[in-house]
């Protein structure tokens, strides 16, 4: 696939009267209905509460296609912190899992199902724990993201669902896990980027696609560069994601709070930017894609809409 030549600039704030900015996201301009959400907590009308979350708070979908709402039930108040731009699950009570976070509309997994081949590009942006929010202990899948049915108790292995990304801890090295439902609940295709120079506290953007030409794994950092590697493109998911919705922070049931080292590993690290692509719509290149929108985060860490240092 020819590589698609992206202009990386600062687009011109708007002033809306609230006085408030609205920044368009530069990766996305021009084409067409490809980009199917995205969240950005650094900007008001996105996030409008600019603060400690409360429940039913409102995030913006970017594409002004489906909404998230942050849940933050009694036990969890005045606990996520914002700060630097971006939320960190920090102070958080250990309650069962799913209990917290950010849960979206639906759509986006269905639009990726239909039509024809299921390419997409999902990408993140994240602050990594620190060594010590991050140990050295045998556990499973600790979602920054995961697209599944709604409610506390679905995951990809008993219920539809597109793609899990988060750490996935382990007593001998720290990795990023990929999880893709392919063709049943409970079928997946699970991939790994080793971080053997753990860039501690570093801001990080993860993502995953899907074209012809494979499944690719991506995890970049100003220290490590490119880390990854892409596989066979694998099966589709042949299940009906109507009602997929996208699961924000510890919102997955994955997320068991009442595990000391899973709460620790939310407490360590921030969630900034989120977006969501078809590929197969847009007809554009990831990598160029993820280069322009890397180059652009710099710039908004450089002018300091986005402070990954922030205390």
């Amino acid at each position: 696939m020819p590589v698609q030549a992206i202009t990386v600039q600062r687009i011109k704030a708007r002033t809306e009267a609230s006085g408030a900015k609205l920044w368009a996201h530069p990766t996305w301009k021009g084409i067409g209905s490809g980009p199917l959400m995205g969240f950005d907590f650094a900007h008001a009308p996105f996030y409008p509460r600019q603060g400690t979350p409360v429940q039913g708070d409102l995030l913006v979908d970017i594409a002004r296609k489906s909404n998230g709402v942050f849940q933050i039930p009694t036990a969890q108040a005045n606990t996520p912190r914002f700060v630097g731009g971006g939320i960190e699950w920090s102070g958080l009570a250990s309650t069962a899992q799913g209990t917290v976070g950010v849960e979206t509309g639906s759509g986006a997994a269905l639009d990726i199902a239909t039509g024809g081949n299921q390419y997409f590009l999902l990408c993140l942006y994240v602050r990594l724990p620190d060594t010590t929010a991050w140990p050295l202990v045998n556990g499973s899948i600790t979602p920054w993201i995961d697209f599944s049915t709604p409610g506390i108790s679905s995951t990809y292995q008993n219920s539809p669902s597109l793609i899990a990304i988060g750490p996935w801890p382990n007593a001998s090295n720290r990795r990023v896990a990929f999880i893709r439902q392919t063709t049943a609940a409970g079928a997946a295709v699970t991939s790994y980027v080793l971080l053997p120079t753990y860039p501690a506290g570093e801001f990080a953007q993860i993502a995953y696609y899907r074209t012809a030409s494979g499944a690719t794994v991506h995890v970049r950092t100003a220290s490590t560069g490119i880390l990854g590697g892409t596989d066979v493109v694998g099966a589709e998911n042949a299940l009906d994601l109507t009602n997929v919705v996208a699961k924000i922070g510890p919102r997955s049931a994955f997320s068991n709070l009442a595990t000391s080292s899973i709460k620790t590993l939310y407490a360590g690290m921030r969630q900034y930017t989120i977006f969501i692509e078809n590929l197969r719509l847009t007809g554009r290149d990831p990598a160029a894609v993820l280069d322009a929108d890397w180059n652009f985060m710099q710039q908004r860490i450089a002018a300091g809409d986005i402070n990954p240092a922030a205390a």
